[in-house]
């Protein structure tokens, strides 16, 4: 049996409405940690290609390279994970709360 593409559900033309966007990243945080890890990115890139693909097929040197310049690009702390906020900075959301949403720093121990 072929498995279908998880991503082939959604609208991916233009802009993603922010329901969607949540889903799509429950669905590749497998491991729930609230991050995005290389693994976890390629999955998602995988399938963004297959479903952006005519014959359904993903290019895996192509993926490869998309994650490492994805991670250049938007991993803004450089801690090889990406955020859910640095996420929704490459793809086309609209209409979400994440618009009025600054990145939360980091707090010291002793302030906590």
């Amino acid at each position: 049996m072929v498995e279908k593409n998880f991503l082939s559900k959604f609208q991916l033309e233009g802009q993603i409405h922010s329901k969607d966007f949540i889903e799509i990243w429950m669905h590749y945080d497998t491991d729930r940690s609230g991050f995005m890890e290389e693994d976890e990115v390629t999955a998602f890139l995988t399938d963004l290609c297959k479903n952006n693909s005519p014959g359904g097929e993903a290019e895996s040197d192509l993926v490869n390279q998309a994650v490492q310049q994805i991670f250049l690009t938007y991993d803004t702390n450089n801690d090889g994970q990406l955020t859910l906020n640095e996420l929704y900075l490459i793809l086309n959301v609209e209409d979400s709360v994440f618009n009025d949403m600054s990145p939360v720093e980091e707090m010291e121990s002793e302030e906590i």
